[in-house]
């Protein structure tokens, strides 16, 4: 692998991440974003 191509790859788990956290935050009901049930 090149330089570029393992520098892309090892951003890639933040940028899915951040993806994730932003629609659980944001598009799911209250009470129910970060799996907190009551």
């Amino acid at each position: 692998m090149t330089r570029l191509s393992i520098i892309l790859t090892t951003a890639l788990a933040p940028l899915i991440w951040g993806s994730t956290y932003l629609v659980t935050a944001e598009f799911l009901p209250p009470q129910r974003a970060m799996g907190k049930y009551r």
